[in-house]
């Protein structure tokens, strides 16, 4: 990947919500229901800034992390094959999580079905 200051901006983006949601793990572990609705609402973040990071590596772009171009990222990766997983998975967030918190069991339920897809995604 590149080296230069914007792709490092997303990349960064990439890696702070990695640690948010490795610190709500780590602080909520006993707590899944709880755990799980907070990991939800990052894992949408998660994969726009990822089709972000694809989109600009694979066009040789430099885009920043606005909503048009986070949309123009996922439409990319929609039409790749390659990367059938992360569109899934996003429009699985998004008619799940998209605008509201689901309630504990809810979430916990949702992050069991999602499991394949955070495999993937890794």
């Amino acid at each position: 990947m590149r080296k230069d200051g914007l792709e490092n901006n997303i990349l960064i983006q990439i890696l702070d919500i990695d640690r948010n949601i490795n610190k709500n793990i780590v602080r909520n572990k006993e707590d899944r229901g709880f755990l799980s609705q907070n990991i939800l609402n990052e894992l949408r973040n998660l994969l726009e800034h990822i089709a972000l990071c694809i989109y600009n590596t694979d066009t040789n772009q430099q885009l920043d992390s606005i909503y048009e171009n986070l949309q123009s990222s996922l439409k990319y990766i929609g039409d790749k094959r390659k990367y059938k997983d992360i569109k899934n998975f996003h429009n699985l967030l998004q008619i799940s999580v998209s605008h509201y918190t689901p309630n504990e069991e809810v979430a916990e339920r949702l992050m069991l079905k999602y499991l394949f897809y955070l495999f993937q995604t890794r």
